[in-house]
């Protein structure tokens, strides 16, 4: 059993994890509201939240403990073995301590998954150039997808249900459909977001539709950010 952080292996840093990864479906928050002479409850939905893996380590090579330190800090990207080609965004608040007298002296590390899903690695891109076309989305969660449209004049598409309209006045667009303030349009370093209008799409799990319902589209490539819960 290994973990990578930030693209380093505790192994290399001659540190032995003894526990595997205990999976978990990441609890949901909600509101339950109760109506007077009305059988049950309704319930409002507010997403998932985070929560919390723990592993047990040793130490092994006293040299090290720097580097494990500074790895064991703050926001990390956390990949486990046991989980091949998935990564959690995690952080480490929690105080590590350690001395030479301490090698060999197994201890837990506790990571806090602020994101509640599970991220591909190496995620998939697809390129289409037909429309309407077929995207994929191998994942059990709905993704907040990238993509780089190209095109000109008003284009007015639809995925997955959401249209939205962007102007072009660049060979190419970005269209970043990730939630939260860096969702935006952009070509190179430049922002295009008020070029556009409509809705953000994301992608389901399985089959989504693409079309293209007016305007002269040549390419889109889709950045599917795969996750799984």
């Amino acid at each position: 059993m290994d973990l990578t952080i930030n693209g380093t292996s505790l192994s290399s840093l001659g540190v032995i994890v003894e526990t595997q990864t205990q999976f978990k479906k990441p609890a949901k928050r909600v509101n339950r509201s109760f109506v007077e002479g009305v059988h049950g409850s309704k319930t409002q939905d507010y997403g998932y939240d985070g929560y919390t893996l723990q592993y047990k380590i040793t130490p092994t090579v006293s040299t090290y403990f720097n580097q494990i330190f500074a790895l064991l800090d703050g926001e990390v990207i956390l990949e486990a073995s046991d989980d091949p080609g998935k990564f959690w965004y995690a952080r480490v608040d929690e105080e590590v301590a350690y001395d030479a007298i301490a090698l060999w002296k197994t201890t837990i590390i506790e990571f806090y998954v602020y994101d509640p899903f599970r991220y591909v690695k190496n995620d998939v891109v697809t390129t289409v150039t037909t429309f309407p076309a077929t995207i994929n989305n191998p994942g059990t969660a709905e993704s907040n997808p990238l993509l780089k449209i190209t095109g000109s004049g008003t284009v007015n598409l639809t995925l997955n249900g959401v249209t939205f309209e962007y102007t072009f006045d660049t060979p190419y667009v970005y269209i970043d459909c990730i939630k939260g303030p860096t969702r935006r349009c952009y070509h190179e370093s430049v922002t295009k977001t008020r070029k556009k209008s409509g809705g953000w799409p994301t992608l389901a799990p399985g089959n989504n539709t693409l079309t293209v319902n007016s305007g002269t589209v040549t390419e889109v490539v889709v950045t599917k950010r795969t996750r799984y819960l």
